[in-house]
């Protein structure tokens, strides 16, 4: 009998890892995946630390991350710290972040994190630096957050980017004065990466410089603040945000200011947005904008957003008639009811369903002021 033949899957699989052929080995890496992790994960290990092609090593390192098992942990940790290739490193630490050992993963990832490899000459590769904040947020370990408030010190542009940006999806606020000095960094992506950190971090100390930031030098940065005040919620970013509003004349940027302005319930912003609506070209910005005023609930928008539904033949301008149709029904005024009932059988099926949805809202509004209830 022929001797492979008698083997397992399993058996075949693990020599198949010693194999010469890189795609060989490469399947026997996807195989070991998808057995039993028992068994295949000390096979792997052993592969992984003579394997001498950088992407099989980086393949295999991912593998072992899917298979989560402890037993990776050294192999893994050995690899960030001394394998030579930046992409076998990046994806040694993405796995680590995919195990649980937090108690044996997270000091040996911050001092590799902490390592002053600049001073010796050599910038740590960002892509590995970016996996390894990855892989200590998914452990979600506190410890990581002073470390990385330091690393902050770092000469790499693109590093300390990278570890600010991280610093506001951890959520501790011990980050929250850092960062704020960094909104006046000399460097525009370090400003960038501070303005977007501090939005997720939810403290209002971080309001007015963020106000202050919207008149940076550097739009990506004014994109930033845009969008981090409207997630802090704080209602003293309204003025700002709508005179930024008539001024800017970005698209993408004055949708950032909508959205913004649509998270902070500002009313203020009906009367901007409706100039924009019979103003602006740019069919992002009225997206936006009817989207947003269907939201803030103000009968002032009716007329306008009637205006887009009777006005636009169907097929020139559809989604704008139907996303208004909806904005109608959700701000509620019965006014609309009369015009908006010509258009069920409108030709274009989102109308028709737009139409019908908003005209159901809109006769349960007029129920309601028929009937209202008494306390």
């Amino acid at each position: 009998m022929n001797k492979s033949a008698s083997l397992s899957g399993l058996e075949k699989t693990i020599l198949a890892l010693k194999h010469t052929t890189d795609s060989i080995r490469e399947a026997a890496v996807y195989y070991c995946i998808a057995l039993d992790a028992n068994h295949t994960v000390e096979p792997l290990i052993a592969a992984f630390a003579v394997e001498g092609n950088a992407p099989m090593r980086a393949t295999m390192a991912r593998a072992l991350g899917i298979l989560k098992d402890r037993r990776a942990i050294e192999p893994l940790l050995l690899a960030v710290t001394t394998d030579r290739s930046s992409a076998v490193r990046r994806d040694a630490a993405n796995a680590l972040g995919e195990l649980d050992g937090r108690e044996e993963v997270v000091e040996p990832l911050i001092a590799v994190l902490s390592a002053p490899n600049e001073h010796k000459g050599n910038k740590m590769d960002v892509n590995v630096v970016s996996s390894i904040v990855f892989a200590l947020r998914k452990l979600n370990d506190a410890r990581a957050v002073e470390p990385l408030i330091e690393a902050l010190e770092r000469k790499d542009e693109q590093t300390r980017a990278v570890i600010a940006l991280s610093l506001g999806s951890f959520g501790d606020r011990r980050a929250v004065e850092p960062l704020l000095n960094l909104l006046y960094d000399d460097e525009p992506l370090i400003r960038r990466a501070a303005a977007c950190a501090l939005g997720d971090l939810g403290d209002q100390r971080a309001v007015l410089p963020l106000i202050n930031s919207l008149t940076d030098p550097d739009f990506e940065t004014r994109s930033g603040a845009i969008k981090s005040l409207g997630l802090l919620g704080d209602r003293r970013a309204i003025e700002p945000l709508c005179s930024l509003l008539q001024q800017d004349r970005i698209p993408y940027r004055r949708v950032f200011i909508i959205e913004a302005l649509d998270r902070l319930g500002a009313t203020q912003a009906v009367r901007p947005l409706i100039a924009l609506l019979q103003n602006s070209f740019e069919e992002e910005v009225r997206v936006a904008s009817i989207e947003t005023l269907g939201h803030l609930g103000d009968k002032s928008a009716t007329p306008y957003l009637l205006n887009f539904v009777t006005d636009f033949v169907a097929g020139d301008a559809n989604e704008l008639r139907w996303r208004a149709a909806v904005a109608l029904g959700q701000i509620g005024d019965t006014l609309a009811i009369d015009k908006l009932s010509k258009y069920r059988t409108d030709p274009e099926p989102v109308m028709r369903m737009a139409v019908i949805t908003a005209l159901r809202q809109l006769k349960t509004a007029q129920t309601a002021e028929l009937f209202p209830e008494h306390p």
